[in-house]
């Protein structure tokens, strides 16, 4: 499994969410993200060790020029976990549209195979 098709499911899995208005779904999705941010535990590495053994077919990029040693992945998980979570804050609840949008995004992302927070993130420094 790549990042690309876990952007997917992911984007589903919020859109769904936000369609059922189930509250449980939605945190199950922020423990998810969190666990994984905080833990680097990421599903995708964890089915391609499990699927390809030690040696995946795709090779991450290693370069010791980065400004930012942490993952952009990483710091993607965070990101969305906080977009996500604004809206559920008392004060911020007109942001009621962040969440669709980061479904949606994610969606987008999946399927194009190119998300701009990444290269953003990347951009800015991080590995």
């Amino acid at each position: 499994m790549s990042e690309r098709h876990f952007r997917i499911i992911m984007g589903l899995w919020l859109i769904a969410g936000l369609y059922l208005n189930s509250a449980e779904i939605i945190y199950a999705f922020l423990a998810t993200l969190l666990f994984e941010g905080i833990t680097n535990f990421r599903i995708p590495k964890i089915i391609s060790k499990i699927r390809y053994g030690q040696n995946p077919p795709f090779k991450e990029k290693t370069s010791s020029t980065y400004k930012i040693s942490f993952e952009a992945e990483r710091a993607l998980r965070f990101i969305v976990a906080a977009f996500v979570a604004t809206p559920f804050l008392e004060s911020l609840h007109f942001f009621w549209w962040l969440p669709w949008f980061v479904g949606f995004a994610l969606i987008g992302a999946g399927l194009s195979g190119i998300c701009p927070m990444v290269l953003a993130l990347r951009y800015a420094g991080f590995k």
